[in-house]
């Protein structure tokens, strides 16, 4: 495993990290404590050191996970999870004080700790990044001593580009794998001037750039993945899925890791999180730190299929 700077904050965090969203047990299908303990111990031992999770994965049960298994680890690893849902009222997004307050003193029980190393808002609409309220609460938070560093997760460059003139936020959390990588490829110069931190979601697009999915294929009824594409856009994704195969060979043993290997080749990235359900995917994806990420000529013909549409 190696390691990379997490913006301006001085962690050091492991490139590859540990999402925490599929052991929340809910949206990605049902899953198992025992397998999600597994997971975990098995990316401590890999080098893992960079874990993310949100109040809203399975109701806290994510929450919950990372703080048993990781307690009293204190500086070897980084915890960052997220707040701005009300769960109480069907994820409801909710960002006032009022709420921010009770969600984080919530999260700091759940994960074990005095002090989160990185409190996340979670997608917040540019309209409240534009008043600016929102900045001020967790910028509170920090002078307060509940969080050590807080950062954004965005899901546009308009968004992005805000956080960042605002220039207090340490990290941004957002998008960006080869299916899409717009918005990233969109910020480079002013992330660079900026010095924020980036932590990249959904590198294997919801699992689909695992390779593994046919068209037709189910998701359980449980699966967030169930109601997201039609038939025909699920099918059109695929083949575009199937475009990047290529990338599969040496050292390469799967697509899903292929995928994570691209997201490690651009140097502004600090650490990526694929979700992670059992022991299998974390060593899965760990290997995608092991140098060099993909070949140049890869990388140069992934930009024409991404510039191309697939």
């Amino acid at each position: 495993m190696r390691y990379r700077q997490l913006g301006k904050t001085g962690l050091e965090v492991s490139e590859v990290g540990f999402g925490g969203w599929s052991i929340g047990g809910k949206d990605y299908g049902p899953t198992y404590d025992r397998e999600s303990v597994a997971a975990i111990r098995r990316a401590l031992e890999l080098g893992v050191t960079f874990f993310d999770t949100a109040d809203m994965y399975g109701d806290g049960r994510s929450e919950r996970l990372f703080g048993e298994t990781l307690a009293g680890l204190g500086g070897r690893v980084v915890i960052a999870t997220k707040g701005g849902y009300d769960v109480a009222r069907g994820l409801v997004k909710d960002f006032s004080r009022a709420h921010l307050e009770l969600a984080v003193h919530a999260s700091l029980k759940r994960l074990k700790v005095d002090i989160i190393d990185l409190y996340q808002l979670h997608n917040p609409a540019i309209e409240l990044l534009r008043q600016g309220e929102v900045f001020e609460i967790v910028e509170d938070f920090q002078r307060r001593g509940l969080i050590r560093h807080y950062g954004i997760s965005v899901s546009d460059v308009e968004s992005a580009r805000l956080v960042m003139a605002r220039g207090t936020a340490a990290t941004l959390q957002l998008v960006h794998n080869l299916l899409r990588p717009q918005i990233l490829q969109a910020i480079v110069p002013e992330v660079e001037r900026a010095g924020v931190g980036i932590i990249v979601r959904t590198p294997i697009e919801y699992g689909i750039l695992s390779g593994k999915y046919q068209i037709g294929a189910h998701f359980h009824a449980t699966d967030h993945r169930a109601a997201r594409w039609t038939p025909e856009a699920f099918a059109a994704l695929l083949r575009r899925v199937e475009s990047f195969r290529f990338t599969v060979r040496g050292p390469v043993r799967t697509l899903a890791e292929a995928a994570v290997r691209y997201v490690l080749t651009s140097p502004i990235v600090s650490t990526v999180i694929p979700g992670i359900k059992s022991p299998a995917q974390i060593e899965e994806f760990a290997r995608a730190s092991d140098p060099p990420y993909l070949p140049d000529e890869d990388v140069r013909r992934i930009a024409v299929l991404q510039r191309d549409g697939g």
